[in-house]
């Protein structure tokens, strides 16, 4: 039977050693023993439990490991509150800005009050009062926007924000002004905005024509581009008054693959143009590079890189791939379709696809495996690659760093002995 249970804090000395203890446990328990004699001898057994006092240097380890998890704990939960703050304050910033300059107008705040909050809150706006916009000098038109010609004063706001040695020229320059064609009308505004937005994710890319900055006009946006001499369609379409011996088709090889680099580009961003077309590729300077323009129908792509479109949307039919009239389903693969159009339109020297087909004659055309006929002038290698563009089924179709790398080829083999450099 257990009498007596102690703790004691104390050192003890075994064998001329003095052991350090935290406690030492006690435990008694009475006991009868029968000895020799038949006579009971009753007595105590006592058992002990020393418990070992933890040194300084020992405490000061588990301190330190302690302090480290805390110091990792919350190292990680201000990482997550950055992030969290990034996708709810950063990425909706447009949307706060407009609800801003929304109640800056409820305020009653003037006009050059409000753009000069803009200027200082978006960095690619530019002050109207730098822009000079000639209305006369109609540069193209669009079904909802016109593009004027103008001028620049000062450096765009593109080249202050990238400050890269390609952007050094859009200071002081002719420019590109594209405006709304109805003044005011909401799905058009929209529309110049959701382009801005894209513009602005962009960013700058050798092959795509670059957008310098926005400012607004009448209360409606307003985009300032880099200036082209002229677009893929009108160049092709020019040349049916050249000798057919003469005729460049050699050239349109190292159109091709800067087309497809910019194609490449917007796909990495996991966007799909939907209007890819000869009359949407800009051609510049002495050397006539192409540059991918006009992102109006522009968007971006879910999770799987597609995109479900609404049936509302004025698109052009004759360039969409087979999935996206039937099902409204864009993708890198519908970009691709449209690509196949464009060099038809090409070699074919901007003639029209499909003139006679309506929209619905148009899909039963297509489904049943039919296609534009290959152009005369069109070589064989080149219609093997609008064939794989056409292959009904999108997962069968090339990419755009698949063709980058056949035309890529192409311009090696027929470069008699230069090399062609990759940018």
């Amino acid at each position: 039977m257990q009498i007596l249970t102690s703790l004691y804090s104390t050192s003890i000395t075994y064998e001329g050693q003095s052991l350090s203890y935290k406690s030492l446990a006690f435990t008694a328990d009475q006991m009868t023993i029968l000895g020799n004699s038949n006579e009971p001898w009753n007595g105590f057994l006592i058992r002990y439990e020393a418990i070992p006092e933890m040194n300084s240097g020992q405490k000061r380890s588990i301190l330190w490991i302690i302090f480290l998890f805390v110091g990792v704990f919350l190292i990680c939960l201000m990482a997550i509150g950055l992030l969290v703050y990034y996708l709810r304050v950063y990425k909706n910033r447009e949307k706060y800005l407009e609800g801003v300059f929304g109640i800056l107008k409820d305020m009653q705040m003037s006009a050059d009050d409000i753009i000069g909050f803009k200027e200082k809150t978006d960095d690619m706006f530019i002050p109207a009062e730098r822009l000079f916009i000639n209305t006369d000098h109609v540069l193209g038109q669009g079904s909802c926007s016109t593009v004027y010609k103008g001028h620049l004063r000062g450096s765009s706001a593109l080249h202050a924000k990238a400050m890269m040695l390609e952007t050094q020229r859009f200071c002081d320059c002719e420019i590109a002004v594209k405006a709304a064609r109805t003044n005011g009308e909401g799905v058009v505004i929209e529309q110049l905005y959701k382009e801005i937005k894209v513009m602005k994710e962009l960013g700058y890319y050798e092959h795509i024509m670059p957008m310098l900055g926005w400012t607004e006009l009448n209360e409606t946006p307003c985009l300032v581009f880099d200036i082209a001499q002229v677009d893929l369609l009108q160049h092709v379409r020019s040349l049916r008054n050249v000798d057919p011996s003469e005729t460049p088709f050699s050239g349109f090889t190292a159109i091709l693959w800067q087309v497809a680099k910019g194609m490449q580009y917007i796909s990495s961003k996991a966007m799909v143009h939907r209007d890819l077309a000869a009359r949407n590729i800009l051609l510049c300077g002495d050397s006539k590079a192409a540059k991918i323009g006009d992102f109006g129908l522009c968007c971006k792509c879910d999770e799987t890189f597609t995109y479900q479109a609404s049936l509302s949307k004025r698109l052009p039919f004759k360039w969409l791939a087979l999935e996206s009239l039937v099902d409204h389903i864009f993708s890198e693969k519908s970009d691709i379709w449209s690509f196949g159009v464009l060099m038809y339109e090409m070699y074919n020297l901007g003639q029209v696809p499909y003139p006679d087909l309506s929209h619905n004659e148009l899909i039963d055309f297509l489904k049943s495996g039919k296609r534009l006929a290959k152009p005369k002038d069109m070589p064989e290698d080149m219609h093997e690659v609008v064939r794989k563009c056409w292959e009904e089924e999108p997962q069968n179709r090339p990419n755009f760093t698949e063709l980058e790398k056949i035309f890529y080829t192409i311009l090696e083999d027929n470069s008699e002995g230069y090399e062609f450099l990759k940018e």
